[in-house]
This record gives C-alpha cells, sequence and structure tokens, in this order.
C-alpha cells in the first residue's frame, strides 16, 4: 500500500513538475530502483526492534544462569553497535551517491532504447554503447562504499555470534557442567543470533531514509505555475471588453509584452505582443533556434519563466499538442490514435483520411491493430509525426498547437495532409478550430490567415500573408509565388508516391512480429541458457568457479546440522 501511494505521489508531482526543473529520469529511477530500495528495508524495520527485545530476554536468562558474566558478550556487543554506529555515518550519503549514478545510467539507458533504430542507421551503436557501459562502472564505483559498509556491518553481526560464546565461557569461573554449559549456550544463542538481523538490518533502513529524502526532494521541487489567465476572469478585463478596448470573439490568445525563457534572467523571446485569431490558421516561421518552440511553450503556458501577459479569450475544453518528437506507446496503432477517448469509427476514419494514413495502414500486416513498438521504433518519422497529428485531430481539440509537424514529410505527403487537414475546405476549418503551425516549412504562408515571423529574440513581423507581401521584411524575401505547393489537388498525387516516399513503412520488422513474439514468450517460459553463459563470461572463469564453490559449501554446512538431527 505504501509502495503504491509513493509510486502515484511521483506519478503526480512529474505531470505538475516545470520544464527543465528536473531530470527526466528522476521519476523513472524513483519509481524504480529507489521504491525497490525502500521494500527491501523496509523489511528490517520490524525485524530490529524484535531482535531487540529478544537480545534483552536472552540476556536476563543468561545473567540468571552464569551470573555477571553475561557483560562479556554484552560488551562485545556494545562495541559491534559503537563501530556500527561510525560505519551510519556514511551510509546515507553513500547510498545518495549511488542512486545518482543508477539515475544517470537509468536515463540514458532508457532514452537509447527509445532510439534504437536510429542509433543503429547512423552507426552510433557501438560508440553509444561504450558510453553506457562506462556509466555502468561508474555506478559501481560509486556503489563500492555502501557495499563496504555492509559487509563490515555483516562482520559485527557474525563476530559477536561467534566470539561471544568462548569469551563467555573462559571467563566463567565455575565448574561447567552439562546442564549450565548447553543452557547457557542456548541462551548465548538466542543473545547474538538476533543481532545479526540487526546489523544487517540498520544498513538497509538507512539506505530506505536515503531514498525516502530523495523521493521527498522531488516532490519538493518547484511545480509548474500556468500564468496564462482566462479573459474575464478578472474584473478589469469584463471593463476593458465593455468599452470595447478587447474583442474577445475576435482571438483565441493574446501576449502583451511578454518575455519567456528557460533560465532566469535570459529569456529567449522578449516583448512579444501578438493576437492568435480565432478559428484561423496561424502559421510561425523564422530562421533555425529563432524560439518557435518556446512560442509554442508560452502559448501553452509552460515556460519555465515568463513576464508579462498571456490570456485566453476563452476556455478551451481541449488542447491538442504535437511536439517536434511524437509521443507514442508501445501499442497498436488504433490505441495510439483513439488514447483513452471512446471510440466514434467515423471521427476514427476522418482523421485517418485527413492525415493520410490509410495507405500506410493497408500495407501493415495487421491493419491498424498492428503493434508500432516502443516510441513508435517501427514506424517511419513521418508516419509518427501523422499518427501524433490524428490523436490531436481525433480530441476535437478547440486550439492545436503544432511545432514542426511536417519535419518528417515528404513533399507530395505533406501537401496532402496540409490540405486535408489545415488548408481551406479541411478538417481544421470544418470543425472551426484555431490552429497554431510552427514549422520551417513557408510553402504554405499564403493559406496562412495570420503569419508570425520570429527573429532576433523577437517578433520580428506579423499579419496576414498579402500585408507581409507589401512590405520589404523576411516574407517578403522569401519571393513565394501566389499559387503555393500546397494548391496542388490531392486528386492529381498517386498514391505510390506517398507509399514510395519518405514515410514508407518498414515492413520486415512487421512481417516477422508474431513469429518473433511466439520465441520470446517461449524464452520467457523456460528461459534462456545464453544468460548464464554471458554472466560467466563477464565473470571469468575463477570467479564464477570460486562464487559456485562458496554457495555449495554455504549451502551443506548451513542445512547439514538439520540433515544430521
Amino acid at each position: 500500500m505504501t509502495r503504491s501511494i509513493l509510486v502515484t505521489e511521483i506519478y503526480i508531482q512529474a505531470t505538475k513538475a516545470r520544464i527543465g526543473v528536473s531530470d527526466d529520469s528522476a521519476a523513472l529511477t524513483l519509481m524504480s530502483t529507489d521504491m525497490e530500495r525502500i521494500r527491501y528495508g523496509m523489511r528490517f524495520l520490524h525485524e530490529v526492534w524484535v531482535s531487540v527485545l529478544q537480545a534483552a530476554l536472552a540476556a536476563w536468562l543468561l545473567y540468571n544462569r552464569v551470573g555477571v558474566v553475561f557483560v562479556a558478550p554484552i560488551g562485545i556487543i556494545i562495541a559491534g553497535f559503537v563501530a556500527l554506529a561510525f560505519l551510519t555515518k556514511y551510509t546515507g550519503d553513500s547510498q545518495r551517491r549511488w542512486m545518482a549514478a543508477v539515475q544517470e545510467r537509468v536515463g540514458l539507458t532508457a532514452t537509447v532504447i527509445s532510439s534504437m533504430k536510429n542509433l543503429k542507421i547512423s552507426g552510433l551503436s557501438a560508440a553509444i554503447g561504450s558510453t553506457v557501459q562506462r556509466l555502468r562502472i561508474d555506478e559501481l564505483a560509486a556503489s563500492v562504499l555502501f557495499r563496504k559498509i555492509f559487509i563490515a556491518a555483516a562482520l559485527l553481526g557474525f563476530f559477536a555470534q561467534l566470539i561471544g560464546p568462548p569469551i563467555t565461557f573462559a571467563l566463567l569461573r565455575n565448574t561447567l557442567d552439562v546442564s549450565t554449559m548447553f543452557t547457557s549456550l542456548a541462551f548465548l544463542t538466542l543473545l547474538t543470533y538476533p543481532l545479526s538481523y540487526i546489523f544487517e538490518g540498520i544498513p538497509h533502513l538507512m539506505t530506505t531514509l536515503a531514498c525516502l529524502g530523495r523521493i521527498q526532494t522531488f516532490l519538493e521541487c518547484e511545480t509548474h505555475d500556468d500564468f496564462r489567465k482566462v479573459f474575464g476572469d478578472t474584473r478589469q478585463e469584463i471593463e476593458k471588453a465593455a468599452v470595447g478596448i478587447v474583442d474577445a470573439s475576435r482571438c483565441v490568445v493574446t501576449i502583451t509584452d511578454g518575455n519567456f525563457g528557460w533560465r532566469p534572467e535570459e529569456f529567449v523571446l522578449r516583448d512579444v505582443n501578438a493576437e492568435i485569431p480565432n478559428a484561423s490558421l496561424t502559421i510561425v516561421v523564422g530562421p533555425v533556434g529563432c524560439g518557435k518552440s518556446t512560442f509554442c511553450k508560452a502559448v501553452l503556458g509552460e515556460i519555465p519563466f515568463a513576464t508579462g501577459s498571456v490570456i485566453s479569450h476563452t476556455r478551451l475544453s481541449h488542447i491538442g499538442f504535437c511536439e517536434q518528437g511524437a509521443f507514442l506507446s508501445n501499442g497498436s496503432l488504433k490505441d495510439n490514435i483513439v488514447g483513452y477517448s471512446t471510440f466514434d469509427q467515423k471521427r476514427y476514419t476522418e482523421v485517418i483520411d485527413a492525415t493520410s494514413l490509410g495507405f500506410d495502414i493497408a500495407t501493415f500486416p495487421n491493419g491498424d491493430e498492428t503493434n508500432i513498438g516502443s516510441d513508435g521504433i517501427t514506424l517511419s518519422g513521418g508516419q509518427k509525426q501523422r499518427v501524433s497529428l490524428a490523436r490531436a485531430l481525433y480530441l476535437q481539440s478547440d486550439l492545436l498547437v503544432l511545432d514542426d509537424v511536417f519535419s518528417g514529410l515528404d513533399a507530395d505527403t505533406e501537401a496532402r495532409v496540409f490540405r486535408q487537414v489545415f488548408a481551406p475546405g479541411g478538417l481544421i476549418r470544418r470543425r472551426g478550430a484555431t490552429a497554431i503551425v510552427c514549422t520551417h516549412s513557408v510553402r504554405h504562408l499564403p493559406d496562412a490567415d495570420h503569419v508570425i515571423v520570429l527573429g532576433k529574440n523577437t517578433i520580428a513581423e506579423q499579419g496576414s500573408y498579402a500585408e507581409l507581401m507589401t512590405g520589404s521584411g523576411y516574407v517578403r524575401g522569401l519571393d513565394l509565388e501566389s499559387s503555393s505547393c500546397s494548391d496542388v489537388s490531392t486528386d492529381d498525387i498517386e498514391p505510390s508516391s506517398i507509399r514510395c516516399g519518405q514515410d514508407t513503412p518498414l515492413m520486415n520488422p512487421l512481417a516477422t512480429k508474431n513469429i518473433q513474439e511466439a520465441d520470446n514468450d517461449m524464452k520467457r517460459q523456460v528461459g534462456d541458457k545464453t544468460v548464464y553463459k554471458i554472466y560467466i563470461k563477464s565473470m571469468g572463469l575463477h570467479v564464477a568457479g570460486f562464487a559456485l564453490l562458496f554457495a555449495a559449501s554455504w549451502g551443506f554446512f548451513t542445512n547439514f546440522p538439520t540433515i544430521c538431527k
């Protein structure tokens, strides 16, 4: 129960945390490695206090049997606790350094796995493998101190158990008879044996406290502050609307004197003043690094540091957002589009047609029920972008904020998708929704209702395409023809050009997926012996042989007295 509560709180905090404030891999490590340490450490909580009571009772029984000589094992125990107290001073710091190294390695590994196809294509798999291996070695090096502390604590526990009886009997001046010797030995065992749990459990309890401290630090990190305001929430805005200063029905979002950045006092965009028209297409363009993605995050209220005002003139029930890197889960293509919404066949067919995914689905072995893999690894870049766009359209969002959704599309597919979604008569126009498209593709500017040009950390120019063409700014310098490439009729684009372009689906992984899944399921049931070969090869024959010998010896000598009895 405690574990589920902590995991839930970590997830909630991850959804509330500011972008860039916390490490993205922190939540993953806290939910996995730290939670496992806490679960294991909490097992010793009751063992410790019960063992203390048992040792106290055994000490009293031993006193009644041998007198003041019982102080001898007690002295050994106290000396062990003093040494353990000295060791526990370093347990928390060593555990935190270890978990920090684990977090770095897990974060990179998760990123590598999600981008494995691109790494293999780029020929970087060997280099990245070396980096992951180096992080693993650093992680093991960071864990050395904690492992030494744990071994020392275990030795202290066994030292009292092994040395206590001989010293006690050596100091006992009375003649030992059989009854006194065996009963005293039993009481000494009752006194020293629980201490092994105490000496073993205290480092794990300190580890638990260190992991809980890491979770507490994560839960206390700065949360997301939505600096946007909804028009009409304040009396001043109502008065402005009453006198006609602001026309709330004309625009969806208004930004006034906005400054947005990812670090304090380092604003990427400055002095931003813009109005996003209602039920229209706004295209944001500009050179690379001018702040297009920052502008999208500003509209969404996701910038960590912002000044000025961002006012939404209506309470939007749904906002669709597509980032440059599409988010896709390990499921079927249909599940990734529908998400957690109620399935509607008419709406689903509509968005499939609008994003031209029908051509791709027809080539998949299981249609839209085909599993696209972790992070959509079996799809091309353009297919990922179109699936992400289809999910935003399926949600029937009132406002869509799209960050470079055409980056992975070939020219023909881009023209088709733009015409069917954004151009006059497209899906967005028919729904009366508002779309903000940040893109480096300027070929569609003539079809935009409003154009915003970013440059030199601010808005260089804005207005309709016709207005900007009369000036001498960035848009005029593009020298676009009045008939844009998006004006090509979708009927003139052959389906073969879509299937044979950049978005051609990867057939080989999908066609053999069922066979691979059956083989993997069998290996999960019966195991794979090659894993042990890898372990032995990594350890070396000598180390593996000694480990096997010591494990067999431990099992034999531990169970031999019971078998003899």
